[in-house]
């Protein structure tokens, strides 16, 4: 019976910090920061066709690809070329 009633006060704690959460910074302003976080995600570049990478920064990986350190791309360009 513990367990269950560390879940059910752990449930009372995240809705009191929500609740807060929404108190202190209005809903608006709540709505607006999510917003631009599922765009900050959506704008992460992929490379469905592969390609060089041309700055640093985020990208999205997926399962099954591999991603070659630039020391190690250039090692292994130099060796397919001979």
């Amino acid at each position: 019976m513990g367990k269950v009633n560390g879940v059910k006060k752990m449930g009372r704690w995240i809705g009191a910090i929500k609740s807060g959460y929404h108190q202190l910074l209005g809903k608006d302003l709540s709505a607006a920061v999510n917003k631009k976080a599922v765009a900050a995600v959506g704008s992460i570049p992929t490379f469905k066709k592969g390609g060089k990478v041309k700055r640093t920064g985020l990208i999205r990986a997926h399962k099954g690809e591999l991603i070659i350190p630039a020391k190690q791309a250039k090692a292994l360009k130099k060796l397919l070329a001979q």
